[in-house]
């Protein structure tokens, strides 16, 4: 009681008073189990059974054996079911639920309806304290006398209180002796196992009863029946007194204000009370216990009270011996007990210190696996860094190199151009001369021709006609050396206009190439930082996968020997728990067995007081009188070997009893540990599968986000390189057209231009007189050419255009190929990743 106030969720200390012990305070003892403030629920519990039946479940028996039957038994009822309300059973049922994590907390039984119903008026405690304080002056004083309040006057008001009144207390106040001051708690308040019957029970007093703390006898109170209302109960009802157990020192009711006390009895009536109070060896129920009518004589009041006995002290002293030997011996057997249960203490210590130590052992072992392969960890980080570092310095040169390449390909284009240009020039002149030749040549056999021709008109010709004719010729001549200049320089032109188609064709092939090689060198990079990601990834979850592979038998084996030191902690507690036991056994044992030696002595005097009353022969023959004394010696070892064979079947049966107790509690304890170990080692295999679990799954996500990522940068990546190349080929495309129908005007202007520099010549030669013949020629070359040029340009211009087509429908098909196969290589990849999380499902 009390555990609350330590403010410890899992506590392990095996303090408390036995019988209002929880299940789990006890197993704490062991070291393997803690608790936590529910056990004061717990005790509350009791406690209200306690209010309400006078005594706590148990009491009957030693609190040793109380400490194997709590945790053994099923939960504690109230022996009377239709006495109390529904609501009183389900409180106390609810406070006394065995497993801790079914057992309502305080906030939660606040809620009840048993504590919401109750009257809160705060005059009930006012008037409790007031009342108290009375009795504890009137206690206190030398006086003969003493003023108590009436039952009726004050019971009501006390039922009220007591139900929430709880006390704090441990082992060692439990069981040690008796201090001679009243007990107080640090509070001020006095514990409630020292209150007074009358505020317990609700029997009416006797005439000239005095509290049992006054006397070395626990006087029996009668069974009155009042119409006093229950302490739990709404609607009145009999609460019938219980009689102290067997070694209780049961306090009586005081006696009324209006009742005079009894004066002191003589030491010779003192003597006779004692002899004639009977003896109760036999620990019974509650149930099983009657009441009867017993007064005792007051002894005189002292300044310094003893305070009522608790509920929970020892019941094997007789009411024979509670004047006498029995206060002793029950101080004997309260140092027994207390020794014994410092012993469990000590054990229980000792046990937690070797498991705390073997826990230190076992987490220095784990810190020591997790700090080798944290430094892996962090290893494998930094060398992921350094070759992130390192790849991005070999990706820079790597472009850098690339660009460098491109730029040195562009000047060597250039150069190429250049050269090209100069070798058509160079040909070009060569042609010119050949064909310059070939025109000379020809213009001499016409210059022939037409001297001869003038020579054959001159007869018959007049002079006018023949200075006409050499005007022609001479035009003729003119026109012929004009049409082959200006033929030389559309030559020229054209030639020119090819060779710059061509090298505007091979610069497109070259930037085309380039950007290919751009893309296909960026495509490179990325993949190369996506590989090394994933390396990375997965080197990283090796080393976690390979430490958890490690620790997880590490923890297993930890397990098995903190089970074994459970165990052999167990066999210790429990070799000493029964050693206890017995010694106790045998305590009791000794004890009745000097009782049937005092009884046989007993007997014996009486025999021998018998013999000696026949031997003086009164009315008696010899022979009646031997007679009479071998039956009374036969009648003596008759009784004797009564009382041995009782005695021997009394420490049979309770021995046997005993062993059953502890070989009950001792398997149940066994029981329940190898349960909890079996629910340890099976909780530790699902963490450890959940853990294996979580850390593929774990993995798996991490690729899948990663490869996400990745396939993400891809496409956004090919979605560019394609929007890249459709404007760059929509570019070259548009150039070339362009270039195309430039260079057709061009030459076509040229062509016009060289029509009317052919038809201002011969107008300027012929004075302005049309020549048809002339004019002709001049119309028909152009025409040619202009004709020729046209066809020309058409074919190519269709030609281009079926190449720019083709073009546009091979880069579309390769882009979809290029989608495809990335769509394809994503799919691939989570299908990979969802085997593995199938995989690992199906594992799990």
């Amino acid at each position: 009681f009390g555990v609350s106030s330590l403010d410890a969720k899992k506590a392990k200390t095996f303090v408390g008073t036995p019988y209002w012990m929880a299940p789990e305070v006890i197993d704490s003892k062991s070291g393997m189990s803690t608790y936590g403030p529910k056990t004061d629920v717990w005790s509350l519990g009791i406690t209200a059974i306690e209010l309400a039946e006078t005594m706590p479940p148990l009491s009957h028996i030693n609190p040793m054996r109380a400490l194997f039957q709590i945790p053994a038994r099923d939960p504690p009822v109230l022996e009377k079911q239709d006495k109390w309300s529904a609501e009183f059973h389900d409180f106390i049922a609810k406070c006394l639920e065995k497993n801790p994590k079914k057992r309502p907390d305080a906030t939660q039984m606040l809620e009840h309806p048993f504590i919401k119903n109750c009257s809160k008026d705060p005059v009930i405690l006012q008037n409790f304290v007031k009342r108290k304080n009375q009795l504890e002056n009137n206690f206190d004083s030398d006086e003969d006398s003493c003023e108590f309040i009436s039952d009726d006057e004050g019971t009501a008001d006390i039922s009220k209180a007591l139900g929430f009144g709880t006390g704090t207390s441990t082992v060692d106040s439990e069981i040690s002796e008796e201090d001679e001051t009243p007990s107080v708690t640090p509070t001020g308040t006095m514990n409630n196992d020292y209150l007074p019957a009358y505020m317990s029970m609700t029997s009416t007093p006797q005439p000239n009863a005095i509290p049992a703390y006054l006397t070395g006898v626990a006087p029996i109170p009668q069974p009155q029946y009042n119409s006093t209302p229950n302490l739990f109960s709404p609607p009145p009802s009999d609460f019938a007194p219980k009689p102290p157990v067997s070694g209780i020192s049961e306090p009586a009711p005081p006696p009324p204000s209006d009742v005079a006390p009894t004066p002191p009895m003589e030491k010779k009536e003192k003597r006779q009370l004692a002899q004639t109070t009977p003896t109760n060896n036999k620990a019974l129920l509650p149930s099983e216990m009657k009441s009867s009518p017993a007064s005792t004589p007051k002894k005189k009041s002292t300044s310094t009270m003893k305070r009522p006995p608790p509920t929970h002290r020892s019941t094997k002293k007789s009411a024979n011996n509670a004047a006498g030997g029995g206060a002793v011996r029950e101080k004997a057997n309260k140092r027994i007990i207390k020794q014994q249960m410092g012993v469990l203490r000590e054990l229980g210590q000792k046990a937690q210190k070797r498991m705390t130590k073997q826990d230190k052992i076992h987490n220095a072992e784990k810190d020591k696996i997790i700090a080798e392969y944290k430094k892996q960890a962090d290893q494998i980080a930094k060398n992921a860094e350094t070759a992130s570092k390192n790849l991005e310095k070999q990706q820079k040169k790597e472009r850098d190199g690339m660009i460098a390449a491109q730029l040195r390909e562009q000047r060597n284009n250039t150069k190429d151009t250049d050269t090209s240009e100069k070798s058509l020039q160079k040909g070009l002149r060569d042609n010119s001369k050949v064909s310059l030749k070939n025109h000379q040549a020809k213009q001499k056999q016409l210059s022939k021709e037409h001297k001869l021709k003038l020579k054959q008109s001159k007869k018959g010709t007049s002079s006018s006609q023949l200075k006409a004719m050499k005007k022609e010729q001479k035009v003729e001549i003119g026109l012929n050396d004009m049409m082959h200049n200006l033929q030389l320089q559309r030559e020229s032109k054209f030639e020119e206009t090819k060779l710059e188609w061509k090298n505007n064709i091979a610069y497109d092939k070259l930037i085309w190439s380039q950007m290919e090689q751009s893309q296909k060198s960026e495509s490179d990079m990325l993949q190369q930082t996506m590989t090394h990601e994933l390396e990375v990834l997965q080197n990283t979850f090796k080393i976690r996968m390979e430490e958890m592979e490690k620790l997880q038998p590490v923890i297993q084996r930890q397990l098995t020997e903190r089970q074994e030191l459970q165990e052999n902690n167990l066999k210790a507690q429990l070799g000493v728990e029964k050693q206890q036991q017995l010694t106790l056994v045998k305590a009791e044992h000794k004890r009745m067995a000097k009782e049937v030696v005092e009884k046989k002595k007993r007997l014996q005097k009486v025999t021998d007081a018998k013999n000696k009353q026949l031997a003086k022969g009164i009315g008696m023959s010899k022979a009646e009188i031997k007679a009479k004394q071998a039956e009374t010696k036969q009648q003596l070892v008759e009784d004797m070997k009564a009382l041995d064979d009782e005695h021997e079947k009394i420490t049979t049966e309770q021995t046997l009893a005993e062993e059953e107790d502890i070989d009950m509690y001792q398997t149940r304890v066994v029981q329940q540990l190898k349960e909890r170990q079996d629910e340890e080692r099976e909780k530790l295999k699902r963490k450890q599968a959940k853990e294996r679990f979580e850390l593929r799954q774990e993995e798996i996500d991490a690729k899948r986000n990663l490869t996400n990522e990745h396939h993400e940068k891809l496409t956004a990546m090919l979605a560019k390189h394609q929007a890249d190349q459709s404007a760059q080929l929509e570019k070259q495309h548009s150039d070339k057209l362009t270039l195309l129908q430039n260079q057709h005007k061009n030459c076509i202007t040229m062509v016009e231009n060289q029509r009317q520099e052919l038809l201002a010549f011969l107008q300027k030669q012929l004075s302005g007189e049309p020549n048809a013949t002339f004019q002709d020629k001049v119309e028909t070359e152009i025409s040619k050419v202009i004709q020729e040029k046209d066809a020309e340009d058409k074919k190519q211009q269709q030609e281009i255009a079926e190449i720019l087509e083709q073009e546009q429908r091979d880069l579309k098909q390769a882009q979809f190929a290029a989608k495809q196969e990335l769509e394809e290589t994503k799919s691939a990849d989570i299908e990979k990743l969802d085997a593995l999380q199938a995989s690992n499902v199906l594992e799990e």
